[in-house]
């Protein structure tokens, strides 16, 4: 799995993006990406300019133009301040490149275009104080994770990035490729990695026909098909340079919520990142229809979280 090598990292000027910035800043497997900080920009109606020529609006056009100068050049300084931030933190010049775009489509849909232009993943802030707040309920945030169906995403959480992963899996490939991603991308760093999976209660809710019991044999099954799912991950991770004592897997079973299972085994254990993969062994089920997935973005407000095709 050979990834690409540009970062999108989208910002809007916000006291939370900076934090953004200085969390991505920390993360030295980073230094290894070419990152982008893009920011949509949204310039003042056509409306503003079609009155300019009246003589009884030129007083606000003016006051129009002025603010739109000033809030661009707010963008331009905030860039400026963020690359200095991984320049200082050891991130090469020429590795860290602004652009700053007019909006075109909508905030959401420009970034998801930007973000198709061979990015090998998209950063973005849980929360903002922007044109791109309210990351994870607001409409623009879902529109935005739910389209890069292609592209991996991080979430920024509130704890600062630390050197252990969460790696949620269960047998399918969209797991395995989890696994891949980082382990190329963290590869040469001294990180420990969990490995986790959590089997549901032995209680199946089936419709109309009540709570079914789900027999021991099929949850021993689903055990015994995960150790050899661990297998085959701890290997390729041993391939990309993990040591083999800093990879552990761990199975949870009884648990009423998968997600919430996750997130609390990445708190209890320290775990700062949390890796899942976008779908799971259910082909049909899209990232926003109830998935796993989309459950632990909600819950991992501490950690940072890892969405990979």
């Amino acid at each position: 799995m050979a990834l690409k090598e540009k970062i999108l990292v989208t910002v809007d000027g916000s006291d939370r993006s900076f934090e953004t910035v200085k969390h991505i800043a920390k993360r030295k497997p980073f230094q290894k990406k070419h990152l982008v900080l893009f920011n949509v920009f949204i310039s003042l109606p056509d409306f503003y300019w079609d009155i300019e020529n009246e003589p009884q609006s030129r007083g606000g056009v003016v006051k129009a133009r002025a603010w739109e100068a000033a809030q661009k050049n707010k963008m331009e300084q905030f860039m400026k301040k963020a690359q200095q931030i991984f320049f200082n933190s050891g991130f090469p010049k020429e590795t860290v490149t602004v652009k700053i775009q007019e909006c075109e489509a909508g905030i959401a849909r420009d970034i998801v275009k930007e973000a198709h232009n061979e990015y090998c993943a998209v950063v973005i802030n849980r929360t903002g104080g922007g044109a791109i707040s309210d990351l994870i309920l607001g409409s623009k945030a879902v529109k935005v994770i739910e389209k890069l169906s292609l592209v991996p995403v991080f979430i920024k959480g509130r704890k600062p990035p630390g050197n252990s992963m969460l790696i949620a899996m269960d047998s399918s490939e969209c797991s395995m490729q989890a696994v891949d991603f980082s382990g190329e991308l963290m590869s040469g760093f001294d990180f420990k990695i969990t490995l986790l999976h959590a089997v549901r209660g032995t209680g199946v809710l089936i419709s109309g026909a009540g709570n079914m019991p789900l027999p021991r044999e099929d949850i021993q099954a689903q055990e015994d098909d995960m150790h050899a799912v661990f297998e085959q991950a701890k290997h390729r991770l041993i391939n990309f340079g993990f040591k083999p004592e800093k990879i552990t897997s761990k199975i949870i079973t009884g648990v009423s919520s998968r997600a919430k299972a996750i997130v609390h085994e990445a708190k209890q254990n320290g775990h700062t990142t949390i890796v899942v993969g976008r779908r799971g062994l259910s082909k049909i089920q899209e990232f926003f229809m109830g998935s796993v997935s989309n459950k632990v973005i909600q819950l991992a407000e501490e950690q940072a979280v890892w969405v990979v095709t």
